[in-house]
């Protein structure tokens, strides 16, 4: 169960929060702020990267995040700013039998738009990272580059081989983007 102790207040722009959190896996925030018809909330704190395998099944989502996060504006992704940090996370995937570890960099958030720099080690070799730009709110319009360096590719009953891989994602992920950059097979 999560246990929260607040102390919030009725005022005239809204309602004052300060509420510290904590709950299973090693969550523990701090909000504090006012909540009206616009925000001005502040977050800090840290959460379990599992919250997310609900969203992302099959795969699975291991470690934590740290965050320091304003909602300052109108309800709306636009008014998200901070930033999130991972370090040495964990993504597996069971249909691709492989996993990234040691997951590490950041998401900063501002403007309607989550900057990524993220990078990790695949489970059967080589590296992988991510860096660029995604929106918040839908179509998703990003702006990626995806590397690849030494990625070992792998079908246990077909083929390994090593990759290296620079490719791009432009346009709206919610449908319509363009995936383009070069694979280069190495054996």
């Amino acid at each position: 169960p999560v246990r929260a102790r607040a102390a919030p207040r009725l005022g005239r722009r809204g309602t004052h929060l300060r509420r510290d959190l904590a709950g299973p896996g090693g969550i523990q925030a701090r909000v504090a702020g006012t909540l009206g018809a616009t925000a001005d909330l502040a977050a800090t704190g840290t959460a379990p990267l599992g919250l997310l395998n609900a969203f992302v099944e099959p795969r699975r989502v291991e470690g934590a995040a740290s965050f320091d996060l304003a909602l300052r504006g109108p309800l709306s992704p636009s008014s998200l700013s901070g930033t999130v940090r991972v370090q040495g996370a964990r993504l597996t995937d069971p249909a691709l039998g492989t996993a990234l570890a040691g997951v590490s960099g950041t998401v900063a958030l501002a403007g309607g738009q989550a900057r990524l720099d993220l990078s990790g080690a695949a489970s059967d070799g080589g590296t992988l990272a991510a860096t660029g730009t995604a929106g918040l709110a839908a179509p998703f319009p990003a702006s990626l580059q995806v590397t690849a360096s030494g990625l070992v590719l792998r079908d246990p009953t077909l083929y390994e081989a090593t990759a290296d891989a620079r490719l791009t994602i432009s346009g709206p992920l919610a449908g319509g983007a363009t995936v383009a950059g070069a694979v280069d097979v190495l054996n």
